[in-house]
């Protein structure tokens, strides 16, 4: 009798510790040695960004990552990534720890902050232990955020990285739901170029964490989208012959140009001139700088420059035409 009193009160006490080292836990919850331990190795991980070492990436990864990540990834990601050299910290989003017993299924984080910017994160679990660690960096250019998004494992009780991505996090210095707000503020406003050039960046920063990472907004974010390019079709018709200038331009669309002093608006034509023509280019330019406000209605309110290329052709999959870039103030 005693021995089976023994055995049960084992088994409770055994089901009680499984049960405090199961679940999801985040931020402070977390046991501070298992932070300090991650946060050590993000913080490499920025210093190993800023000087393109991509050595650290693959000696803190775990077997089967380095077996499954496409070849060159770590040495393609640290020439892709252009981080602020000048900056020394690291900017941490999210972090979780996952506890529980390996199984085939696929786990999820699903925020629920309230803020507009919750999102659903799909990662594999393949040991008992997962850390996902998602820390923000800033890049070179203003206005510029990456998002790391890592999921650790432990390989002989080590965290190691099993998958990594980084992607475009913050433009204008604001996330992808934040810039879906300024679109809709514009659209409300009646400014529907303005917002068309906010969804353009809002989609850009979309899957920030990576191609399992989705924010709860996307699908009022299509929605979104498809009523804007209803307003667009009717209001702007694409391309559009400039009648009123002499040498008769015709913008073919308009897009989003990352410069190192920020994301301006981007307004594609094709020139009648000669393209190698600089100076006649020049001044067609600028004639067209003067009204294309009022041939975009709205196009230069979200910005203080605007960005032209001048194509000698239509371009088409098969074909790039040439191009000349220019730059000009709004106020110019």
């Amino acid at each position: 009798m005693k021995k089976s009193t023994f055995v049960i009160i084992a088994l409770a006490l055994l089901s009680l510790f499984s049960a405090c080292n199961t679940g999801t836990q985040s931020g402070d919850k977390i046991n501070a040695a298992d932070r300090k331990a991650i946060a050590d190795m993000a913080q490499h991980m920025f210093t190993a960004l800023k000087h393109q070492d991509a050595r650290y990436f693959k000696s803190i990864s775990s077997d089967a990552y380095l077996k499954a990540a496409p070849f060159g990834y770590f040495d393609s990601l640290v020439n892709k990534v252009k981080p602020d050299t000048t900056a020394t910290t690291i900017q941490v989003v999210s972090e979780y720890l996952v506890r529980h017993a390996y199984n085939s299924h696929a786990d999820s984080i699903i925020t629920d902050n309230k803020d507009g910017k919750d999102y659903k994160f799909v990662f594999p679990h393949l040991t008992d232990e997962t850390y996902v660690y998602m820390f923000s960096v800033p890049g070179e250019d203003i206005g510029i955020a990456w998002l790391a998004t890592t999921t650790f494992l432990k390989q002989k009780n080590e965290w190691r990285i099993q998958s990594f991505s980084m992607r475009p996090y913050q433009y204008l210095n604001k996330t992808s739901p934040e810039l879906f707000t300024k679109a809709k503020d514009s659209y409300k406003a009646g400014n529907l170029m303005a917002s068309e050039f906010y969804l353009l960046l809002a989609s850009e920063t979309l899957t920030a964490g990576g191609s399992y990472f989705h924010y709860l907004a996307e699908p009022e974010m299509k929605k979104f989208a498809d009523s804007l390019k209803k307003g667009l079709i009717k209001n702007f018709p694409l391309p559009m012959k400039v009648s009123t200038l002499i040498s008769q331009p015709t913008i073919l669309g308009i897009s989003a140009k990352l410069r190192h002093s920020g994301i301006y608006p981007l307004v594609v034509y094709k020139t009648s001139n000669n393209i190698s023509d600089r100076e006649t280019l020049g001044m067609e330019n600028l004639q067209l700088h003067h009204i294309i406000d009022s041939l975009l209605t709205g196009i230069t309110r979200s910005t203080d420059s605007m960005i032209y290329y001048a194509l000698d052709d239509a371009p088409t999959p098969k074909t790039q035409p040439n191009k000349v870039e220019f730059v000009r103030g709004t106020k110019e």
